[in-house]
């Protein structure tokens, strides 16, 4: 109840100011519908503050503002519902017994035909256009506003879009505007079903026919980029039309008719709603045995490296992912934590013995598994020749590769044009499923001149969709980079060529 008291916002509930002095719906009701608003000018406020502290760093204010959004989202995302519902209370009367009257249905102290009463169904009507309607038409208008951006692969890089991300970083590109829809689905099972008669079956078989169209637009929508998201609201919303529909025979005493167990009943009810969170906590179980098996097949690997993580808000962007990729390739031993791999294996050996190289390898956080391996060697080919074998003009299928092809995107021959590429790999032994990786490749050239091409995976249910890797029984796996840099050494030396990877593989190998 506190938690609740909490989250609604309702201030009086919380602190039990009825104890202290008399309050009523009309209390509750101004509480409600004004403690926000104050908040909101609270935090607008804390951002003209911050603005005019940092007048003329145009980057600190834009992060501010960035700031002020979501947390002004947030709020209006907490309170939506319970606000909405309570507004909605504002018309619910009834009658008692044989009373003419019609009493207020949450405060019987008040009459619904009282001056008073009428005055505050005016303001309420006045929060209808601020609250339910107001909050999800400011949503729909913010997410309109920005859908060319919403359904490109790499919005999670774009900054114009990040003081809305609260929005949309749930849903797939084409569904950015799914927060609009959760916000009627939320109105129509909480503040609509106010309307209805109270406690009757009427009541719940309109909350069970908003349930079943709900359902059934999740499941023909699948809306979220998790699939374990859809699948959990899914199972979510099955569960509340089961409880809806427990509800309905439990109010028509169908078990008394019907001479159904009542204990059965119970323990049926009780496990439909626990389903949901029991999916909640098998995903969670199933973590441990990933780093449970990385671990105990993982080399482990510690440094003092200074260079150790990678920073995501420095990374987001293109540039910032590949100056990353260029401190790790160029770093140092002692910088990196670098460690040197002697390998017992005939076919490392022969390659480093065959191409002089030297393989390097590291835990990229400072302390866990290995998870990084770098590889430097000299090769005597002409420079635009080892260009474009690097960036696979051929098109060539290498290494266990079966399949590999572009998709979309530019040719990546700038931090603004990337490529993007679907590779699909067959692991070893057949034991395994095959990977694929969907990424997308950026090439440049460093201070120095060295010129570099590097990849990483990206997310897109447009492109590539999981559910497509899993109808071809593979496996997506993620490449935090990938890349090339070639030094071109001039006067007949060759080109030296650094190469680096960090990829996790998913499924048993995944973290």
């Amino acid at each position: 109840r506190l938690l609740s008291s909490t989250l609604n916002l309702d201030a009086l509930q919380l602190a039990r100011i009825d104890c202290i002095v008399d309050t009523n719906f009309y209390t509750s009701l101004l509480t409600q519908t004004l403690l926000p608003i104050f908040m909101s000018v609270l935090i607008f406020l804390c951002f003209l503050v911050a603005k005019f502290a940092n007048r003329g760093a145009r980057e600190r204010q834009a992060q501010h503002a960035d700031r002020a959004w979501s947390t002004f989202l947030a709020l209006t995302y907490i309170v939506f519902a319970s606000v909405s519902t309570t507004i909605f209370d504002t018309f619910n009367c009834n009658q008692i017994g044989d009373d003419p009257h019609f009493w207020l249905a949450r405060d019987h102290s008040i009459d619904c035909k009282s001056p008073e009463h009428v005055s505050f169904k005016t303001y309420a009507s006045f929060m209808i256009m601020v609250y339910p309607i107001g909050i999800p038409l400011l949503y729909a208008v913010l997410l309109y506003r920005s859908r060319d951006r919403l359904v490109k692969p790499d919005r999670d890089y774009d900054p114009k879009i990040s003081k809305i991300n609260f929005l949309w970083q749930n849903y797939e590109p084409g569904k950015w505007w799914f927060e609009v829809f959760e916000c009627a689905r939320r109105l129509g099972m909480s503040g609509v079903l106010v309307f209805v008669a109270q406690g009757t079956a009427s009541q719940i078989v309109v909350g069970i026919f908003i349930s079943v169209i709900t359902s059934g637009l999740y499941i023909h929508w699948r809306p979220f980029e998790k699939e374990s998201d859809d699948n959990l609201a899914i199972v979510t919303q099955v569960s509340l039309f089961l409880t809806l529909l427990a509800a309905l025979l439990s109010k028509v005493e169908v078990d008394k008719t019907d001479n159904y167990n009542e204990l059965i009943f119970g323990i049926m009810l009780i496990v439909i709603n626990c389903s949901a969170v029991g999916m909640i906590l098998l995903s969670q179980l199933t973590k441990p045995v990933h780093y449970l098996f990385n671990s105990v097949l993982g080399t482990h690997h510690r440094h003092e490296g200074t260079l150790r993580g990678m920073n995501e808000e420095q990374t987001k962007d293109r540039k910032g992912f590949a100056q990353h990729f260029l401190k790790v390739a160029n770093s140092s031993a002692e910088e990196g934590g670098w460690k040197l791999y002697v390998s017992n294996t005939q076919k490392w050996s022969q390659f480093m013995d065959y191409s002089n190289a030297t393989v390097e390898r590291r835990c990229s956080t400072g302390n866990g598994a290995i998870d990084e391996t770098r590889a430097v060697f000299v090769v005597k080919w002409d420079f635009e020749r080892l260009k474009s074998w690097v960036l696979n003009d051929s098109k060539d299928l290498r290494q266990g590769v079966v399949e590999n092809h572009e998709i979309g995107g530019g040719s990546g021959r700038s931090h603004h044009d990337k490529k993007i590429e679907y590779m699909a790999r067959k692991m070893k032994g057949g034991l395994y499923s095959d990977r694929d990786y969907l990424l997308e490749g950026v090439e440049g050239r460093g201070e120095s001149g060295e010129w570099y091409y590097c990849k990483r995976s990206i997310k897109s249910k447009k492109l590539y969709s999981y559910q497509q890797s899993r109808k071809l029984g593979r496996v997506r796996a993620k490449v935090v980079y990938e890349g090339w840099v070639l030094h071109d050494l001039g006067g007949g030396e060759g080109v030296r060529v650094t190469y680096v990877e960090n990829v996790d593989p998913g499924g048993l190998f995944k973290g």
